[in-house]
């Protein structure tokens, strides 16, 4: 299993929204779930900037939209 950041958007009373999220994959690449991204488990400043720079190369990838997924 795998794992990565992404930009997601989801509608909820026809309005869209956005935010990043953990997206957990299967060994064939398949979405295996979804979750809010964690902001609290650093032990270093440096490691919030590392996660902060994953975060912000995730939005430069396609956003993944929760509507199409079956479960959030």
């Amino acid at each position: 299993m795998s794992w990565n950041y992404r930009l997601c958007s989801y509608t909820l009373d026809g309005e869209v929204f956005y935010g990043i999220r953990e997206v957990y994959y299967n060994e064939d690449g398949s979405i295996k779930g979804v979750t809010p991204a964690s902001t609290d488990e650093w032990t270093t400043p440096d490691e919030v900037r590392g996660t902060l720079d994953m975060m912000r190369a995730a939005t430069d990838e396609p956003i993944l939209s929760l509507d199409t997924l079956e479960d959030r």
